[in-house]
Order: C-alpha cells, then structure tokens, then sequence
C-alpha cells in the first residue's frame, strides 16, 4: 500500500551490519563449545606445532641417511 509504513518492533536500536551479527553469533557459539583451557592449550601445541616438525625433522634424517648409504666410493 501506498504511504503505509510498518514500525519496528524493537524501535529504532542501533543498525549493526548482518556480517557482524553473523560473526557475533560464530563467536559466541564457539566458544560455548571450545575454551582455551591449559590442556586444550598443550593438545593444539603438539598437534600443530611438536607432533609435524618432529615427523619432518625424524624424514629429513632418513632422506639423508639414504643418501649417504647409496653414495659411491671415491676414486682416487
């Protein structure tokens, strides 16, 4: 209908964007899911961090062992 205008419910409040709802709304449940507690702390440290720069460190050693095992002798 023509001039007719429908109120807010809740007045006019302040407007925030949709996308900060959106990420208001993701924060709030993740961390109603996830606290970052000393124990959650170290499983993400070793998971991350000591667990894949170990098994690299533990491969890069193997490569090398393998290079030096098939290397051939010097001729002199």
């Amino acid at each position: 209908m023509v001039g007719f205008k429908k109120p807010e419910p809740f007045g006019t409040g302040i407007k925030v964007p949709y996308k900060l709802q959106k990420v208001q709304y993701y924060r709030e449940n993740y961390q109603a899911f996830f606290k970052f507690t000393p124990k959650n702390v170290r499983n993400l440290i070793l998971l991350v961090g000591a667990i894949p720069l170990t098994w690299m460190f533990l491969g890069q050693i193997q490569q090398d062992q393998k290079v030096i095992v098939n290397r051939k002798a010097r001729e002199q």
